[in-house]
């Protein structure tokens, strides 16, 4: 029908090519990424932060010259190591490159630091490990559902924006598979790095407070 309708003009079917040209793996890369830095700061971190309160071993090395901005930053240093390690075995496992290194670092960074400050803020609400692992499951999912499902469902595209999750989500899924830079995405950043540093703060204060101890 085009050659008929306009001769023996160039064919510019054949030139068409596809948005994303990646694997079916790839494409679930961001979701998984996702899950795992939520698994590693709403599971793992406020169980830690509640069992050294539960076992009184957080008021016994505040009797040391340790101070408490210290162990906060060690604890917050734990959590994204292990957020780090979680991912780059991912990448191993899974064989996946990607592009723009500087920019995916840096949302992994400031993802890590975000969420294991909310994790650690949430072990210090609880008095033991089961109330922790209980509170950090109803944080979990309504953070990790909404963001990774907000393509499939117009209610949960309008829901997720307004979710932390999703500042992370987005972006690091534009950065794996549509080449975008984190010079893009400003605003989400200072998002999460003023989130982290406010939860960080709150724990702080109930660090001082000696809370549930």
């Amino acid at each position: 029908l085009q050659i008929a309708a306009e001769g023996d003009s160039k064919n510019w079917i054949s030139d068409i090519k596809p948005i994303q040209d990646s694997a079916i793996q790839k494409q679930t890369l961001p979701t998984w990424i996702l899950l795992l830095v939520l698994l590693v700061s709403f599971i793992i971190m406020p169980a830690q932060v509640a069992e050294e309160k539960e076992k009184n071993l957080l008021l016994g090395l505040l009797q040391t010259p340790m101070r408490e901005f210290e162990w906060l930053l060690a604890k917050l240093s734990l959590g994204m190591i292990l957020i780090h390690l979680a991912v780059i075995f991912l990448h191993l496992l899974g064989k996946f490159e990607f592009e723009n290194c500087l920019s995916y670092v840096a949302f992994i960074g400031v993802g890590s630091f975000c969420f294991s400050s909310f994790g650690i803020f949430l072990g210090f609400l609880c008095r033991n490990q089961a109330s922790a692992r209980t509170l950090g499951v109803l944080f979990y999912l309504p953070l990790l559902l909404p963001s990774a499902l907000s393509d499939f469902s117009q209610k949960l595209n309008i829901v997720a924006p307004l979710l932390t999750s999703y500042q992370f989500f987005e972006p690091i899924k534009a950065i794996l598979l549509e080449g975008g830079r984190v010079s893009n995405f400003p605003l989400e950043w200072i998002y999460l790095f003023l989130v982290g540093l406010l939860s960080l703060f709150l724990s702080y204060l109930l660090m001082k407070k000696r809370w549930l101890m």
